[in-house]
């Protein structure tokens, strides 16, 4: 029934690519369980977790399982939302940024792998659905002459904040100016 004697051998390179794709993030970090773990993650963050589910996933023991979710919860990458200590259930904090970055590098490392554009589509997406209306952009231009010069394109808060820096800088300018038409 498992006689595997007559598949055909793969060539060294696919054994390579097929390693490469067993290790979470591609080998990058290692293969410990806490990544193996944040691999199935960020494979689907929308579903829950059991531990009994992920020692299968992972072929990872019971123990090693429960200080890797331990760790993951006290990190904000996932949140315990059962009740029962016995049988615990988690979710993935979808608001977390550093899930955002561990599943932007997980496709990261398949569109190296593949020649894909993953990455590029989970940028875009994020943009349009977190980022786009908070991230009112604001041109600041500084001219010179005939339209020489340089154009700065910002958000609104960093655009507020840079005005008010300008505002304590140039009033700060202005007393030293001050102090020392008064010393004359």
């Amino acid at each position: 029934m498992n006689d595997l004697s007559d598949l055909p051998l793969l060539s060294d390179e696919d054994e390579r690519r097929l390693e490469f794709c067993r290790l979470p993030f591609g080998g990058l970090f290692g293969n410990t369980v806490l990544l193996r773990v944040i691999r199935e993650i960020t494979a689907d963050p929308y579903r829950e977790f059991r531990p009994k589910e992920l020692e299968a996933l992972t072929a990872s023991s019971a123990p090693r399982i429960k200080n890797a979710l331990e760790a993951l919860v006290a990190q904000g990458l996932l949140e315990n939302i059962s009740s029962d200590s016995q049988r615990p259930v988690y979710k993935a904090n979808l608001s977390s940024k550093r899930l955002m970055a561990l599943t932007l590098l997980a496709y990261a490392v398949t569109d190296d792998r593949d020649g894909t554009d993953c990455m590029n589509d989970a940028v875009r997406h994020y943009y349009d659905e977190r980022l786009s209306e908070a991230a009112q952009v604001r041109e600041i231009g500084i001219f010179a002459g005939e339209e020489k010069g340089i154009r700065i394109c910002m958000s609104d808060l960093a655009a507020e904040k840079l005005s008010q820096r300008l505002g304590e800088i140039l009033e700060d300018a202005s007393r030293k100016s001050e102090a020392k038409v008064q010393a004359r």
